[in-house]
């Protein structure tokens, strides 16, 4: 609930994490630095399990904000659990299932069409196109109650970003 009410540009917790002391991520790619550090020292672990590519050291995967449960960012001081980076680290804890049916759709549109040029003055003709639509589904409930749950969360993005040219056009 917590991430869902900060002020972010997205839903993914790459976003959150520069809210944190000493972390940037100037660029907006989602793997930050902490303190300093190279972009590829940043670890995540989801659920106990890297989510950093072992060629590039950059985010491995996308995980859904609505399967958050818990999200920890450690900067500095961090013990031998976290070893295996230089730079900061960040534990992510899914959500699990429970004995109650739980069902979660969303939508989340955003479009040139809906930003206008506001006071810039310039022209529509000029301002270049962009969308983006992800619809999302969570389920979770009971298969053997008070023994096996279920959960189940999945979201897709489709995004279309302007390329601007030096020219001032768009493709």
């Amino acid at each position: 609930d917590f991430i869902q009410d900060l002020p972010v540009a997205g839903r993914s917790y790459q976003n959150v994490l520069a809210l944190a002391p000493g972390v940037q991520d100037p660029d907006g790619d989602g793997n930050p630095n902490v303190n300093g550090a190279r972009e590829r020292d940043f670890k995540t672990t989801v659920g106990g399990i890297s989510n950093v590519d072992p060629l590039t050291g950059q985010v491995l995967n996308l995980v859904a904000s609505d399967s958050i449960e818990d999200l920890t960012v450690v900067t500095a001081g961090a013990g031998a659990e976290y070893g295996r980076a230089q730079g900061g680290f960040a534990q992510i804890i899914q959500k699990q299932g429970s004995n109650d049916f739980e069902g979660v759709v969303g939508f989340i549109y955003s479009s040139s069409i809906l930003d206008g040029n506001g006071s810039t003055g310039i022209p529509n003709s000029l301002v270049p196109d962009f969308y983006r639509y992800q619809p999302s589904v969570t389920v979770s409930g009971p298969i053997v109650k008070d023994k096996l749950w279920y959960r189940l969360t999945e979201e897709v993005l489709h995004r279309v970003d302007p390329v601007v040219l030096a020219t001032g056009g768009s493709i």
